[in-house]
Order: C-alpha cells, then sequence, then structure tokens
C-alpha cells in the first residue's frame, strides 16, 4: 500500500504534498534558465571588473596576468558560490511551483468547466499564489450552476496545448 505525503491545511482540507519536479516545463525552465544566466553574468562582471580596475592600476602587467589573480582572489567565493547554486535553483523551483500549479490546476478546471463537466470547488495549497483566481472561478463556477447555463461545446485539443505566460 502506497502512502502519501499530506499536509493539513487551516481549512481542514488535507492535500498531497507535490512530488513533482516541474509542474509546467516551460515557464519553470525559463526561470532556471534566467537564474543560471545571470548568476553567470554577474559572475563573469566581477571577474572582468576587477581585472580592467587591476590592469589600469598597473598597466606594465599583462592582462592576463592580472585575470589569474584575480581568478586566485576569488576562488573562495567562486567556490562558495558553485556551492550555494543548487540551492538558489532548489528554492527557485519550489517557489514557481507555487506560481505554475495554481495556475495548471486552474487551467485544468476551467476546461472542465467549458466543456459542461462538474467541477469542484477549487482551493489551492495555503502557500500557493493565487487563491483570489480559485475564488473567483468558484464564483463563477457556482454562477453557472445556479443558472443552469451550458457552455458552448469544443474540442478538448484546446486544454492541451501548452500554457504560455
Amino acid at each position: 500500500m502506497k502512502v502519501l505525503d499530506m499536509r493539513d491545511r487551516e481549512d481542514g482540507v488535507t492535500k498531497p504534498l507535490r512530488r513533482k519536479k516541474f509542474v509546467n516545463k516551460q515557464v519553470q525552465g525559463m526561470l532556471i534558465a534566467r537564474c543560471v544566466g545571470y548568476a553567470v553574468a554577474c559572475v563573469c562582471f566581477v571577474l572582468v571588473g576587477a581585472t580592467l580596475w587591476r590592469t589600469w592600476q598597473a598597466p606594465q602587467t599583462l592582462v592576463f596576468e592580472h585575470f589569474v589573480a584575480v581568478v586566485q582572489q576569488y576562488t573562495g567565493l567562486l567556490t562558495g558560490l558553485a556551492c550555494l547554486t543548487p540551492f538558489i535553483l532548489f528554492d527557485m523551483l519550489r517557489t514557481s511551483h507555487r506560481i505554475a500549479g495554481p495556475l495548471v490546476r486552474l487551467r485544468r478546471e476551467m476546461s472542465r468547466l467549458a466543456d459542461g463537466e462538474p467541477v469542484q470547488p477549487l482551493a489551492f495549497r495555503n502557500e500557493d499564489y493565487w487563491h483570489e483566481l480559485a475564488d473567483e472561478f468558484n464564483r463563477i463556477a457556482e454562477l453557472q450552476r445556479t443558472n443552469d447555463v451550458q457552455p458552448s461545446p469544443r474540442t478538448s485539443q484546446v486544454a492541451e496545448q501548452p500554457m504560455t505566460v
């Protein structure tokens, strides 16, 4: 028997903990890639800037020698950054779950509602963002139930298209 990790919410509903690494690979992958890109750009800026500064102060020494000295001087800092980077990326991924996860669930439930399927009230995890979107969706779903509004038929392929932000 498989036991799922569960977390109790303040409203008494128990939700399973997230198990997926990426809930929306396109958006979350872009965020991770941008973080890595910014980190590399910052390291390059510091190394080049420090090399240029040393070259300006001592123009008789070759630029390459200044660069080697800067790298040696900042080895500890670069090592620390390299060790810290996985934790930063993991935190960015977890934070992006709090953004992308609710949007994926909202999109799925909106598709079900548009197809005329019954939907349960939408509730996100406590740590997630977009709780107001769930409230508004629930209002629309309730309005559709009470007014007995029939949605226009559509194909399910629209719901399977990747979400773009």
